[in-house]
């Protein structure tokens, strides 16, 4: 509500580079291209934390908040791709005033991203 002093979600921007072009899925991919115990039905994994005292502590929620991303192949020969990805959380439920999210991206074959970190980010509860 604006002007209230609460946040209920934070807009995040994540930039990304792939030199196959091979992030997203399928709408009904959900098995993985090899033999693999990892799950494959999201492929941009969320981890979200709340500032408890002077610690970030990893809190597990009922919704996660990793989510699939589409396949976003280019067509054509140069399969290099790259962009930004836009991502709202929802901090409704945040018992922290002070919270904290971080983001890997797993390619089609499993490979993963290196995992970034948002900024500590008030939620304002």
């Amino acid at each position: 509500m604006p002007g209230s002093g609460t946040v209920d979600r934070i807009r995040v921007r994540l930039f990304f580079q792939d030199g196959d072009g091979n992030i997203g899925l399928e709408e009904n991919q959900t098995s993985p291209p090899f033999d693999t115990s990892s799950a494959f039905y999201y492929n941009l994994w969320v981890r979200y934390f709340e500032k408890q005292a002077d610690s970030l502590v990893e809190i597990i929620t009922l919704q996660p908040y990793s989510t699939r991303l589409p396949n976003l192949t280019p067509t054509g020969q140069n399969k290099i791709l790259e962009g930004t990805i836009e991502y709202d959380l929802d901090v409704t439920q945040s018992l922290s005033d002070s919270v904290a999210f971080s983001f890997r991206i797993a390619d089609r074959d499993l490979n993963l991203s290196n995992e970034v970190f948002s900024p500590l980010l008030p939620s304002e509860r």
